[in-house]
Formats: C-alpha cells, structure tokens, sequence
C-alpha cells in the first residue's frame, strides 16, 4: 500500500490549537494530479540544499535527553531512519552545537518521539526546533513524561528509548547511531499480514509545511 502527504495547517509555537483539516480529494490537482504531472516531466540538475529535499517530506521526530543535572532537553529532527532490525537500530543527524545531543552524549541514552499528526504534534515540533535548549528550558515548554527516566512528548504517536550505541561525523552533522531498549505506540491499526501501519498517524514536514499521510 503505497501513502499520499495530505497538508495540515502549519502550527506555531505561539499559535493557538487549530482543527485538523480535512483529507483533500486524491484527484484534486495538489494530490495525485500533481504527483501525475512530475511523474511525466523530464529532469532537472539539483544541487546544494535541494538533495536533501529530494526525500521530503520526511516523518518529525522529536529527541529527548535527560542532561546529568536532571534538565530536559528536547530536538526536533527529520533525519532519521532504522538501520537494522536484529538487533534494533536507529540514527539520526544532529549538529555538533546542539544543547540535546550534549546531554545524550554526556548520560549514553536518548528517546526518539515520532510526532503525532495533530496540531498539538506540529506545536510540539515547532517548539522543539525553532529555539535552542541553551536558551529555552523546552522541558518547561512542551509537555511529556518521563519513561524510564526518558523525556517523552504527550503530543507523540509513538516512541523508542535507545542507548547511544555510536556517534560519528557526517559531514555538517554528527550521525548519531542507538540501540532500541523499549519501544511503545498508540497506533494499533495493521495490515493483514500483521504489520504495523503506522502512516497515517505520522507528522510529515518540509520547510515549515506539515502533513498527513493517507493510502493511495
């Protein structure tokens, strides 16, 4: 089954909670018409920033860490993605600045928070990305709990708390490589061969845009 991005209203961090909209007409010019248009158009040379777009719209995740002093901090990221199944791997992309990935290097475990597709996800992935946890307390900010002595968002559809088994350059960004200890989900839909189908509860986003998937 393949998945369509369907846009949701954008969600400031100083935004008030809006409804979410309403799915749009696959047929409709800015869904599979479009998707119909670029399929037949001929390529272009890209370059720069533009690779990475390639593969947008991508999942939001959300980072939690607990530094040494008991303070939460929290990250927004997009590049993420599992490397194996056996045992559990994940990574994701961090810069060498940032005040979360100082707090997981310095205590070993993280959890990574996949955003739910509601306007309380985007806000909480607004707050998490637009402002430094150097300067911002986000665990004053956004609300979460504490799992397994883990920060994890209440506006999350899913989670995994993971100890950091490696970091590694990548060139502007630090590849951060964990080992999946637990992991939890409020999606219970499946496919017929028992699979999770998680995709339509996933916040999808591409340069402040948010989305919803939903099946083709």
């Amino acid at each position: 089954m393949g998945a369509a991005c369907e846009e949701a209203p954008r969600q400031r961090a100083d935004s008030a909670a809006a409804e979410p909209s309403e799915p749009r007409d696959l047929e409709a010019p800015g869904a599979r018409g479009a998707s119909q248009a670029v399929a037949e158009a001929p390529f272009a040379p890209v370059g720069g920033r533009d690779v990475a777009a390639l593969q947008d719209p991508r999942p939001a995740c959300i980072v939690g860490a607990c530094a040494p002093d008991g303070q939460v901090a929290l990250a927004t990221v997009i590049w993420a993605t599992p490397l194996s199944h056996t045992p559990p791997l994940v990574a994701f992309a961090l810069r060498e600045r940032s005040h979360t990935l100082g707090a997981l290097r310095a205590t070993g475990r993280f959890s990574l928070s996949m955003a739910a597709a509601t306007a309380e996800g985007a806000r909480a992935v607004e707050q998490c990305g637009t402002a430094s946890g150097h300067a911002v307390d986000k665990g004053a900010l956004v609300a979460h709990d504490l799992v397994d002595g883990l920060p994890v968002p209440r506006a999350c559809a899913s989670y995994l708390l993971c100890s950091v088994e490696g970091i590694q350059e990548a060139g502007d960004h630090l590849l951060v490589i964990g080992a999946v200890e637990a992991a939890a989900t409020r999606c219970g839909q499946r496919d017929p061969k028992g699979r999770l189908l998680p995709f339509e509860t996933l916040l999808c986003v591409q340069h402040g845009a948010y989305g919803a998937c939903a099946p083709l």
